[in-house]
């Protein structure tokens, strides 16, 4: 084969008249020897291999011109390329050398790169974009046009969950080349909001890494017809992202730069000015930096402490558990130690520091422990008057725990007795004074009082005590009971009055005062041996916030103050560190109950108020009481005497009890006082004799506290039934159904059990002469 195709068209040519020769003479030599198939025969075989050999010499001349076509296009396009490799070589020198680039200025460089970009690969739209740290939004930070010359201030913002396939594209490949973008399935998505209304054809993109994470895109958008985008140009395209990249890089070093040196900046303004002082301890334990605020901390100065081993300055009892903690920090140079210690002071006293810190011996620099220390000695004294403020938390949380428990165990406890005295009341009305009997009926009876006292003095201290509270003259009320005072605690105990004159009011059950009054005095008494002296006054008293914060049992405001002090034995710690408790007495077998000051706290804590004791051995004692003062219109009233009425009666009574032997006995002391009783166990089964009942009822008398339906509501629902009924309540302890706290709804009338007959035949008489219901 030639080089030439005219070359080769000739020897075609020559071939062919050959042909023709030969089968010529071959013609001639069959005319001329005669019929002889056998020459012909060969004839026909030479003409078919001339017609292949033709053939092979024209498919031969067609795949040369083809490859010489070829040839051109690649010598073509190999220039081209040299071309687009000579204007990248160039466009990626002067992106090395920009200025902006090489300064670190960012917002120039990037111009200066999509520039350089747009005229490099002949594009019209050159755009660079960075990845928020969430990795939800890109952010436009720079776009040129090519064609105006320009760069357009770029606020745009994508969202990448918008198009998916784009960016997992990206992050699958690198690179995006899209010659027909709007069909490319890695770029279509993009068509409605952003190709098509800028006219974007082909694209070109590269993603910005850092550390094998993506950080941001170079987008290369042409416009116009469709182009095939070459292997150069995306290589081009890929290093353009690397110097981008670099240049976040750069970006992100110089700011931490920048922020080491503020950081710096302000450890050093931090170390002069913190209450804080570092200091950093040679591995003999000598101080060898101490920074400024050591001295306010210790009241040396830093030439004094310079120089300073641990063993001068650290407390005696403290030094072995600092040592300890520094051998293990100098073993264990990778662990943070901390230690509290007592530092000397310059006025001699002592100081809490608390130090953190850790081993750098192995640091040239620093060859030391370095230690954070801290003046501790105001939270060391707050921890120890917060505990301080637990234990009394605990002993309070403690005393109503008790108390709740004595409150349920009074209740059960009167239910039982309100049955005993009742038989034994009923027992010696039968059998009469004379009755051989009647003796051992009365110490039943005497024995079942001392038990309801008792369980009274549980109530109170539960504060379950049934009570109704009247605005009071304090000093009036004190003044009514000194006299029985004075024979209570005996001659040879002073008693001393110290009434502040314009007293505030305040507002408590009068009886309450008294049991007060009987039950301090008696401790008073019993504390003094022969001769000594009880004082009582009263004052006026006002606490802030202050105060109260460190005494959680204090509120803030004005009070009345009843205190009771005696010149007697006084108590330890560790009596007074129970004093309130149910049932702990210091006096022998026989002598107390140790309810008596649990009943006294009960009544306090029941008036919103506190109690201060004060004691020492051999010192005496004084009991503090603050009662809130009282600020309503409500006129001051002054015990009142009970006016006798009838207790007996004729009226038609409604009696509702759940416990059958309260239920029988109460029947039967109120028939004794000649009233028709009608018993119910149940609230629905006293409805049901409400309505049967064809007479009038004048009397509901019914427990607070039953199955189904409480005492409250029973009346409720009978009002409608038994126009102009009244009510007597009825419980063992006090309900918040008719109270709060102990303290009773007005216009509620109640009966505590256990009662005696003459107790409720009063009660009952009382209640039917109310002149409203």
């Amino acid at each position: 084969m030639t080089a030439n195709g005219d070359d080769f068209e000739k020897e075609v040519a020559a071939l062919r008249k050959m042909n023709q020769v030969l089968i010529a003479r071959v013609e001639h030599a069959i005319n001329s020897s005669g019929s002889d198939y056998s020459i012909f025969e060969q004839n026909i075989l030479l003409q078919n291999r001339v017609e292949e050999r033709t053939n092979e010499l024209e498919e031969s001349n067609r795949r040369l011109a083809e490859y010489l076509k070829e040839e051109k296009r690649i010598s073509e396009d190999l220039r081209a390329s040299e071309r687009r490799a000579a204007l990248q070589r160039a466009a990626i020198a002067q992106l090395v050398l920009d200025q902006s680039i090489v300064s670190g200025d960012q917002p120039r460089a990037l111009e200066r790169i999509t520039e350089i970009l747009a005229a490099t690969i002949d594009v019209a739209r050159a755009s660079v974009w960075k990845l928020s740290e969430d990795q939800t939004e890109f952010h436009c930070l720079t776009l040129y046009l090519a064609r105006a010359n320009s760069h357009q201030s770029c606020a745009t913002i994508f969202q990448t969950n918008m198009f998916p396939r784009y960016f997992e594209a990206v992050l699958a490949g690198n690179r995006i080349n899209a010659e027909d973008a709007l069909n490319d399935p890695r770029t279509r998505e993009l068509a409605e909001s952003y190709l098509l209304p800028l006219g974007i054809t082909s694209m070109l993109d590269s993603g910005i890494f850092k550390e094998g994470r993506l950080i941001g895109i170079i987008c290369l958008e042409h416009t116009g017809p469709r182009r095939k985008w070459h292997a150069d140009e995306e290589s081009f395209i890929s290093t353009a992202a690397t110097i981008v990249a670099q240049l976040f890089l750069n970006e992100e070093r110089r700011r931490a730069e920048e922020r080491l040196r503020e950081s710096e900046e302000r450890f050093r303004i931090l170390i002069k000015n913190s209450s804080d002082f570092m200091a950093i301890i040679s591995v003999d334990g000598i101080l060898r930096y101490i920074s400024p605020a050591a001295e306010r901390a210790s009241g040396f100065s830093i030439a004094e402490l310079k120089g300073k081993a641990l063993r001068d300055i650290i407390h005696p009892d403290d030094i072995k558990d600092v040592m300890a903690v520094w051998n293990e920090a100098v073993r264990h140079p990778e662990k943070v130690f901390s230690v509290q210690y007592r530092h000397i002071h310059k006025t001699r006293e002592w100081v809490y520091f608390e130090a953190i810190g850790q081993s750098c011996l192995a640091e040239p620099a620093i060859n030391g422990v370095v230690a954070s220390v801290r003046d501790i000695t105001e939270r060391r004294h707050a921890e120890q008057e917060k505990e301080k403020l637990h234990e009394q938390l605990a002993q309070a949380h403690k005393m109503e725990s008790v108390g709740l428990l004595a409150g349920g165990v009074a209740h059960d406890f009167n239910n039982m007795l309100g049955v005993i005295l009742g038989h034994a009341e009923l027992a010696m009305a039968m059998t009469g004074s004379s009755g051989p009997i009647y003796k051992n009926l009365e110490e039943i009876r005497r024995a079942a009082n001392r038990s309801t006292d008792i369980t009274r003095q549980l109530l109170a201290f539960a504060r379950k005590q049934t009570v109704v509270p009247q605005v009071i003259d304090l000093n009036e009320t004190i003044a009514q009971m000194l006299k029985m005072i004075r024979r209570f605690i005996g001659e040879d105990i002073d008693l001393v009055w110290l009434p502040k004159s314009g007293l505030w009011p305040v507002k408590i059950d009068p009886s309450q005062i008294d049991q007060i009054l009987i039950n301090l005095c008696a401790n008073a008494r019993d504390a003094i041996v022969d001769l000594g002296k009880v004082t009582i006054e009263t004052d006026s008293a006002v606490f802030d916030k202050v105060y109260c914060t460190a005494h959680p049992d204090f509120l803030p405001g004005e009070f009345v103050l009843l205190a009771i002090s005696d010149n007697g034995c006084g108590m330890g710690q560790e009596t007074l560190s129970h004093l309130f408790e149910p049932f702990f007495t210091t006096k022998k077998m026989g002598k107390g109950t140790g309810l008596g000051l649990a009943m006294v706290y009960g009544i306090v804590k029941q008036n919103n108020g506190f109690i201060n004791v004060s004691s020492k051995p051999n010192q005496g004692t004084t009991f503090k009481i603050y009662l809130p003062r009282h600020t309503g219109e409500a006129a001051l009233k002054s015990k009142a005497n009970i006016v006798g009425v009838a207790e007996t009666g004729h009226e038609t009574i409604l009696l509702v009890e759940d416990e059958p032997m309260i239920l029988e006995i109460a029947k039967e002391m109120i028939e004794k006082q000649g009233y028709s009783v009608l018993t119910a166990s149940t609230p629905g089964e006293a409805i049901r004799l409400a309505r049967q009942h064809t007479g009038e009822i004048h009397l509901l008398i019914t427990d607070v506290i039953m199955p189904d339906m409480n005492g409250r509501d029973l009346a409720r629902n009978l009002q409608p039934l038994c126009p102009g009924l009244r009510y007597l309540f009825m419980s063992g302890y006090t309900a918040n159904v008719i109270a709060q706290h102990g303290v009773l709804d007005e216009g509620i009338h109640f009966i505590q059990k256990p009662f005696t007959m003459k107790d409720l035949a009063t009660r009952i008489r009382d209640v039917l002469s109310q002149t409203n219901p």
